[in-house]
């Protein structure tokens, strides 16, 4: 059976002025298949006006193995698009991450209105903020490698009841772990207003 990890922190930046959050993001934080979550999106029974004001079709380039790459498409969405995206999660440790997830996007919001009061020119971006940054880019980079071991290489490394499938799982969950503890760690160190920056 394959085990399956969730992002024990919501996944959620600041995007063109915006606070949003990923397909990938939600599947991850919610043990979904990304595939799941992108085909619930593109059959939401919302307007075209409200689609498009808080979903935003993109894509990223995945490294598949061997070197060989692919294009894999993603969503971008607001915090009303992912409250009407996750309306149909039930259970009770899915209201728990609707929660959380809810409360992040209410913080990071809060956060974007301090700053914006702040002036961009006053001061240049501060230790703290540059290892936000920094963590926040990393998170993204090993959430689509897990992404990928969790759902193609683990599964395969199984079937050919290879050592180094159980040898990486741990790895890979305890990564997981880590990296959340770190990034929680260093949003708690920001002060009010200041936002993960690097420039």
């Amino acid at each position: 059976m394959t085990t399956q990890i969730f992002a024990l922190t919501p996944e959620i930046t600041i995007h063109n002025g915006k606070v949003v959050t990923t397909s990938q993001a939600v599947a991850n934080y919610f043990s979904k298949q990304h595939k799941h979550v992108i085909a619930k999106i593109e059959k939401l029974d919302c307007s075209q006006t409200f689609t498009s004001a808080n979903f935003s079709a993109d894509a990223q380039i995945v490294t598949i193995g061997n070197g060989a790459t692919r294009k894999s498409k993603f969503y971008q969405m607001t915090k009303d698009g992912f409250i009407f995206l996750v309306m149909g999660f039930t259970g009770k440790r899915a209201a728990a991450f609707k929660e959380a997830y809810v409360a992040e996007f209410n913080r990071m919001e809060a956060e974007l209105y301090d700053t914006s009061r702040i002036s961009k020119n006053n001061s240049k971006p501060t230790q703290i903020e540059i290892d936000c940054y920094h963590i926040q880019i990393f998170m993204k980079h090993f959430t689509v490698i897990s992404d990928a071991w969790w759902h193609e290489i683990y599964p395969a490394l199984v079937k050919l009841n290879s050592p180094l499938a159980y040898r990486l799982c741990d790895r890979f969950k305890d990564g997981m772990i880590f990296a959340n503890f770190v990034n929680r760690s260093l949003k708690a160190q920001l002060p009010v207003g200041a936002i993960p920056r690097h420039n």
